[in-house]
């Protein structure tokens, strides 16, 4: 559970290699380099270096590491040419780009390896045993850390590196259920890291031995291994990494036992979960409080528990099968990179032997074998071009036949969706125009209230058109803008809060924190909180209820919208994103919709580089879940569960209540008013 929690640090601590970022010097070495354009190759190389190992943001050290290669290439300067791939092939993999970053990093040790410069080899061996664990390759990975660890050990200046790779193998032999050799290099670790008095690693470290020694049924040294690391994570407010360890230490005492300890320990565990939600450590909770009340004989709250545990647990397990199928496709690319490599040394090999025959006489028969090798590898690489643009062709033409169908599909829905309410709004109109001739304003007013409703379901449908067509001809490029997230909440729920009350629907906005102010595209937001509101509505029962919420955490915006409407089944589900070419289910007041709000959501959703999860069961609402990473620039004291929306629209609700009365009754009068246009035609 908690085996890597430490390893990020230590990635990125060999990442820094041993400088700490600082954006000013970067910009410094960036000006340098723009007004002195008379520096040599080698001058060039030193400060484009220095900028990469400034900057934090990976996707600038990578333009900068292609501009240090290029320089480096040009004037044959080893030690920055392998310094550019390194850190390139390093930005690549915290991109989680593991083919492109494994080449890069074999590259660089080739070149590190030829030069005999040592610890540039142990930070390539230390990288490569990195990706090689991320694609599952657990043993490639460990012979790389060795060779790291071994190099390290002959350097004294480099000690936290080589404690860090201690740690990594620990880490690597515990995941492999191998608990001698995870001992032995975690204990390791720990001497070194307690020489430095580096807190927080001796806490991970400490926590690793402690997981093990339960395993190992070791209960008294578990239980002093875990709480040392909990006591020293809580100095530090590492809430996230106490839960992991609190879940073991209840496991611990249960091995003996001793339900009371077990009981707190879990019970602390679930207390820290509030404040810091996690579904994993969730799903743990649960087993083990279903374990503990199970021992109780309390076998009704050990029914509910293990029944929350499956829930939970099917729930992540769909999760982990689409994580699971892309790691596969990683590491089978991995792999045919690894082939690939191995089948260019061996190519190597046979080239130094063909030098060698040509050497003693057989120059013409080798040229000979070199022509035809030349003239294969181009063929070759022509026909593999070939097949390549034939691929790209058929793509293309599928993806315009599918585009063809899809516009045909939407022509077919919105002359349906269009047809009902201009209609409507004609014989409105021609109602309106009896009535006043007649001086029944009443009714001329009714009928008005309705005329504007059938323009708002026009407008409505017209917005998302326009929205699904820049979207899906890839005219409209999100466009960062700081605003306040809260206050554009509140503004899009205020123009649904009469179609709510005309339900009687309870709409609370909830969010984490006040005045959060981020760094995103508040016209792509719009459109997400608008049809997701939008649907809610169209979907939730007269007195029902609907919760939209809000947090950030990192790096990320999360918005859930809540409702105890009709919900959904998992066929439903399944195809809610998909603009199938007919019209979306009725809703619990006959709203009628064409299909296409909950693409534009997906499209927005995606567009933003997001995701949008949904939970829903039939007859039990649902729950749409949107995560969109955004820069924070400014961020409120937090609020819990405080109704900001309706404490934003409370005083116009009072100022308005009369008008409010009036509105409902409209309603109720418009539906009249429906059912005579029925009646007429």
């Amino acid at each position: 559970m908690l085996r890597y929690l430490f390893h990020i640090i230590i990635l990125l601590m060999v990442w820094n290699s041993t400088l700490a970022r600082n954006k000013a010097v970067a910009d410094s070495c960036l000006q340098v380099l723009n007004r002195q354009p008379s520096l040599d190759a080698e001058q060039k190389c030193h400060l484009l270096y220095q900028i990469i190992l400034n900057l934090s943001n990976p996707d600038s050290c990578i333009v900068y590491a292609d501009k240090l290669i290029d320089i480096a290439q040009t004037n044959n300067h080893q030690l920055y040419l392998q310094r550019g791939f390194y850190e390139k092939g390093q930005a690549l993999m915290l991109k989680s780009q593991y083919k492109e970053s494994l080449s890069l990093i074999l590259n660089s040790l080739s070149i590190a390896k030829k030069n005999e410069l040592m610890i540039e080899t142990a930070f390539c061996y230390y990288t490569l045993s990195e990706i090689y664990r991320q694609t599952k390759n657990n043993s490639q990975s460990v012979d790389c850390l060795k060779k790291s660890i071994e190099i390290f050990n002959k350097d004294t200046l480099k000690g936290n590196y080589l404690y860090g790779a201690l740690y990594q193998l620990g880490n690597l032999y515990l995941e492999s259920s191998v608990y001698d050799s995870a001992l032995v290099y975690f204990n390791a670790a720990l001497v070194g890291f307690e020489k430095n008095n580096h807190i927080m690693a001796m806490a991970y470290t400490n926590g690793n031995i402690g997981v093990i020694q339960s395993k190992l049924e070791q209960v008294d040294s578990a239980r002093i291994n875990l709480l040392r690391a909990i006591d020293i994570l809580t100095e530090f407010n590492d809430f996230k990494s106490i839960i992991g360890y609190l879940i073991y230490a209840s496991q611990n005492e249960l091995n003996v036992g001793n339900i009371i300890k077990a009981t707190d320990y879990i019970n602390e565990a679930l207390q820290n979960l509030k404040l810091y939600p996690n579904p994993e450590r969730l799903r743990d909770v649960y087993e083990q409080l279903g374990r503990i009340y199970e021992l109780k004989g309390d076998y009704a709250k050990a029914y509910h528990y293990q029944r929350e545990y499956y829930t939970l647990r099917d729930s992540l397990i769909n999760i982990d099968v689409v994580t699971q199928m892309a790691n596969l496709r990683t590491e089978f690319e991995v792999g045919q990179k690894q082939a690939e490599v191995d089948k260019l040394e061996e190519i190597n090999r046979a080239k130094t032997r063909v030098m060698v025959f040509m050497i003693v006489g057989l120059g013409l028969v080798s040229a000979l074998l070199v022509v035809i090798l030349v003239g294969y590898r181009q063929k070759l690489g022509l026909t593999r071009k070939l097949q390549l643009q034939k691929k790209k062709l058929a793509a293309r033409k599928l993806e315009m036949e599918e585009a063809n169908s899809a516009k045909d599909r939407l022509f077919s829905v919105i002359s349906h969706d269009l047809r009902g309410p201009v209609g409507s709004l004609k014989n409105l109109a021609t109602l309106i125009v009896q009535s006043l001739d007649n001086r029944r304003l009443k009714d001329a007013e009714e009928l008005a209230i309705s005329m504007s409703d059938a323009s708002q379901q026009v407008e409505f449908l017209l917005d998302n058109l326009l929205h699904w067509s820049v979207s899906r001809q890839n005219l409209y490029k999100p466009k960062k803008d700081t605003f306040e997230f809260n206050q554009l909440v509140n503004e899009v729920m205020k123009v649904y809060l009469q179609a709510a009350k005309a339900k009687q629907i309870q709409l609370t906005y909830n969010p984490c924190f006040a005045g959060m102010v981020i760094e995103s595209d508040p016209n792509c937001w719009a459109t997400i909180i608008r049809n997701l509101v939008n649907n809610a509505i169209k979907f939730t029962h007269m007195d029902g209820r609907i919760e939209v919420t809000s947090c950030y955490n990192s790096g990320h915006v999360r918005l859930e919208v809540t409702d105890n409407g009709l919900g959904m089944n998992a066929e439903q589900v399944g195809h809610l994103f998909n603009f199938a070419g007919k019209k979306s289910e009725w809703g619990t007041k006959n709203e009628k919709g064409q299909g296409l709000g909950l693409c534009l959501v997906h499209d927005f959703v995606t567009m933003l580089e997001g995701a949008i999860e949904i939970q829903s069961q039939p007859g039990q609402g649902s729950k749409f879940i949107v995560t969109i990473p955004a820069n924070l620039v400014q961020m409120g004291e937090q609020i819990g569960q405080m109704h900001l929306f309706e404490e934003s629209v409370k005083e116009s609700s009072k100022s308005k209540a009369a008008t409010t009365k009036q509105s409902l009754n409209k309603v109720e009068s418009r539906e009249e008013v429906e059912e005579r246009l029925k009646a007429g035609g």
